[in-house]
């Protein structure tokens, strides 16, 4: 029987790889540089300083903090209630009033995860544990990140379902 439950964000709660993508090219536009959402696609998945500074570099710029400061900052002004996946926030606040232990282990860094609670209509205050990209060594693929959520709990992760289990054993019990 499982004690608690580690959330994943991106893709999980929110669907943001395309507002991700746009705030990027908006972004760096302002730098000067035109890209196109398939400039991005090598890049999903390794973290903002490689999706952004990446995408830089191959169009012959120097990657600087404030592109990605910059794509932050258009994200948060994009990404919007529309781009939830339906039901996310109820569950959420349906593991919040049932009491069981939860964390958000996210591969994205802090400003997209506020950004993404925002348009939820969550908080911080939702999640017993909040993990970023910046809280781990190794993020994804790597497991640290969920390990440092169970750990955060005071869980064995072991005794932690992830999402997609969670999201299946409620499927079918109602089904």
């Amino acid at each position: 029987m499982y004690k608690a439950i580690l959330f994943d964000m991106d893709g999980v709660l929110i669907d943001s790889e395309g507002v991700m993508a746009q705030s990027t090219i908006q972004a760096l536009a302002t730098f000067g540089i035109r890209t196109t959402e398939e400039d991005y696609y090598p890049f999903i998945g390794k973290g903002e300083n490689l999706y952004v500074g990446g995408v830089a570099r191959n169009h012959g710029f120097v990657y600087v903090p404030e592109m990605k400061a910059c794509t932050y900052e258009k994200y948060g002004e994009n990404i919007g209630p529309q781009h939830c996946i339906p039901g996310a926030a109820d569950m959420i606040r349906a593991v919040v009033k049932a009491g069981i232990p939860h964390a958000l282990c996210s591969g994205g860094e802090l400003p997209k995860v506020l950004h993404n609670l925002r348009a939820l209509g969550l908080t911080t205050d939702d999640f017993n544990v909040i993990l970023s990209a910046l809280d781990v060594t190794r993020n994804k693929p790597f497991p640290d990140i969920y390990l440092k959520g169970a750990a955060g709990l005071g869980m064995d992760p072991a005794d932690c379902v992830d999402r997609k289990e969670f999201l299946y054993k409620q499927y079918t019990a109602s089904s």
